[in-house]
């Protein structure tokens, strides 16, 4: 403390709060020291340390000193607010003012260099890191007021992580594996975290690698910036990804004629060069009924349903619907049943000895009535 010389004796007053009553305060002029009961002071111009020991049950013992300074000038009264701060800010200062007339100058307290620097003469702060630091005021010494000095306490809190930006990779099933998102930029501040999760909410644990996925179906994926020692975590963001159901292509619609016998064959693809439809097979239907496995015959290549003519025997004649289904999508057809074809018999010819013979005798008829016509053709 400082005070201006008045003849009377000027020391330091300690106050405990904690605890509120029980704390034994002892003073002395030598650290170490401790055997007054009340503070040493001074009273002609001059400064001295006064030094001073807290001690109660069951709390560790305090020690600490102050400076009285006994001047014979004016004391300067100095007005100085803490200040807060976000880190990244790069508009904040100590200001100053004193009621008497000495030059004001900031100074970082020790220990405070790792958090912020100070401009000595206008208060200007940079931000290093989140902490807390300690900037001295100090009012100078004029020809009619004391040196006078007051600490500022600066907190930095931590700025929020930006994350980088994140775009969903919509497409249709392919059957190859590929990454749900497209990360662009750099995060501010974090590390990219990703996870799968619902609507709503991620459900898996967060993890610096990009979803993939292979299967059509709808994913739903979380994302933020894991802030480091100066920032906070980013709000989670959710991104919608669609992979899509494969297209699906067919043959022409087929027609099938009662009593026939034949199997009606249809086949199924993916449309592109890639085609793995046959793994996804799940099964036939027959207007709208699922069909037994001893209606029908699959095998790959693409997928190549044969519907048996047995089957198709019981069906009433018209129109009916095919599908082959799949577990990510399916084909339909048409198959039409008409009614029996009509047929016409055709009578072969016999062959062999016994037609030879007919032919023989038709000859032998003919030249018989050639021989009868020459003959009378002559005596005329």
């Amino acid at each position: 403390m400082t005070a201006t010389v008045d003849g009377q004796p000027h020391g330091i007053t300690v106050n405990v709060t904690d605890p509120a009553s029980g704390a034994t305060v002892k003073y002395g002029t030598e650290e170490g020291s401790y055997t007054l009961d009340a503070s040493p002071t001074q009273t002609e111009v001059g400064t001295q340390t006064v030094y001073y020991q807290v001690t109660a049950d069951n709390y560790t013992t305090y020690t600490g000193s102050a400076t009285v300074t006994v001047s014979d000038k004016s004391t300067q009264t100095i007005n100085a607010s803490d200040v807060t701060a976000t880190y990244g800010d790069t508009d904040k200062k100590v200001e100053a003012t004193t009621d008497g007339n000495g030059a004001i100058t900031y100074a970082v307290k020790d220990g405070g260099a790792d958090y912020i620097d100070v401009d000595a003469s206008t208060g200007a702060l940079t931000i290093k890191k989140v902490g807390t630091a300690t900037v001295i005021v100090t009012a100078a010494e004029t020809s009619t007021y004391a040196k006078a000095t007051k600490e500022v306490t600066v907190t930095i809190n931590k700025a929020n992580a930006v994350a980088a930006s994140v775009t969903a990779n919509n497409r249709t099933y392919d059957g190859t594996e590929k990454p749900l998102v497209t990360v662009t930029g750099e995060p501010t501040g974090g590390t990219m975290q990703y996870a799968l999760g619902t609507a709503t909410e991620a459900t898996q644990p967060y993890t610096t690698s990009i979803p993939t996925a292979t299967n059509a179906g709808t994913y739903y994926v979380w994302y933020k910036a894991v802030g480091d020692e100066n920032h906070n975590d980013s709000e989670a963001v959710c991104v919608t990804v669609t992979v899509a159901n494969p297209a699906y292509t067919n043959d022409a619609s087929h027609s099938w004629y009662k009593g026939s016998g034949k199997d009606v064959t249809l086949t199924a693809k993916l449309e592109g060069d890639f085609d793995d439809s046959f793994e996804h097979f799940t099964g036939v239907e027959l207007d709208g009924v699922a069909l037994s496995k001893e209606d029908y015959s699959a095998v790959k290549g693409s997928t190549v349903v044969t519907l048996k003519a047995s089957t198709l025997e019981k069906l009433q004649t018209g129109p009916h619907g095919v599908s082959i289904r799949f577990d990510n999508g399916k084909v339909d057809y048409t198959v039409t049943v008409k009614p029996a074809q009509s047929t016409v018999s055709v009578v072969s010819p016999k062959t062999g000895d016994e037609n030879n013979a007919a032919l023989w005798l038709l000859l032998l008829a003919l030249s018989a009535t050639g021989v009868v016509l020459v003959s009378k053709k002559r005596r005329a």
